[in-house]
Order: structure tokens, then C-alpha cells, then sequence
């Protein structure tokens, strides 16, 4: 199995199930025939930029592009340090290493009026639709931060 096919198991494992722990991930790879050691699957949890967040039943991975919006929306909430806009972008200041996360499921919402992001280390340069929509789309994700 290549690197490429254990990762599309993982992600669909973690899309499909509330998996809490790397054992019970382990445990659902190996029903599918995929053998994987605990190293190689925390290196596939960080290249996937899979999170854990808290749900009602206690924490579980989530998968920014593909995973609980609502989870996503959650965990984006506590990442986000700083929301500042000029006449034509949003800057989005981030916990440091999860601005890629949060610039992810920006662009997974299909907001009308963002039209994409560019996302660094601890920065997400927002671009609104027009120059006339970048106050809404701060105030927009400021909501997420409630």
C-alpha cells in the first residue's frame, strides 16, 4: 500500500467514524487490512493537518478539509488571535502553525463574499469578493470567534 492510499484510508476512516485516540484509528486501519506503526500514523496525523477538538462525548480527530464543519468552526474560534482590515484585505493573525488549518475551513464555508485565502504560519491574508464586501467579511469571521 502506497503512502498515498493510507491516507486516503485515514482521512475516510476519520470522516466516517468518531475516532478518539491513534489505537482506535490503528485498530480501524488494521479491519481494512492497512498495517501501520504508531510513528508512521502520527507523521500521516500531522501531514493531513488532522486535529483533535473537543466534542460532547470527549475529543476526537477531525480533518480540516473534509471533517465537522461544526467541529472545525469550534476549534478555528480558539485559534484566531487578531482580525485587522484595510479598504481591500483581511488579515487574520493565528496561534502559531494553525493558520493553514484556519485558512481551510475558510475556504471550505464557500463564503459568497471571500474569494479565496493565502495562509503562512501565523497569518491568513483574506481576499473579499470586492473591495465593497471586505467589512463583511470581517465582521464575518469576528462571529467566529463567538
Amino acid at each position: 500500500m502506497t503512502k498515498h492510499e493510507r491516507q486516503r484510508a485515514i482521512k475516510q476512516i476519520i470522516s466516517t467514524n468518531e475516532v478518539r485516540t491513534q489505537e482506535e484509528l490503528c485498530s480501524a486501519l488494521h479491519k481494512q487490512g492497512v498495517r501501520v506503526t504508531q510513528a508512521t500514523l502520527s507523521r500521516d496525523l500531522a501531514e493531513l493537518s488532522v486535529s483533535r477538538v473537543r466534542s460532547g462525548t470527549g475529543m476526537k480527530y477531525v480533518i480540516p478539509q473534509g471533517g465537522s464543519t461544526e467541529a472545525l468552526r469550534h476549534l478555528t474560534g480558539f485559534e484566531i488571535l487578531k482580525i485587522e482590515a484595510n479598504e481591500t484585505l483581511v488579515i487574520v493573525r493565528t496561534i502559531s502553525g494553525h493558520a493553514h488549518a484556519v485558512g481551510a475551513y475558510l475556504d471550505t464555508i464557500e463564503n459568497e463574499n471571500i474569494l479565496g485565502t493565502i495562509a503562512g504560519d501565523d497569518t491568513i491574508i483574506v481576499i473579499p469578493s470586492s473591495q465593497k464586501k471586505t467589512k463583511t467579511v470581517k465582521d464575518f469571521i469576528q462571529q467566529l470567534l463567538a
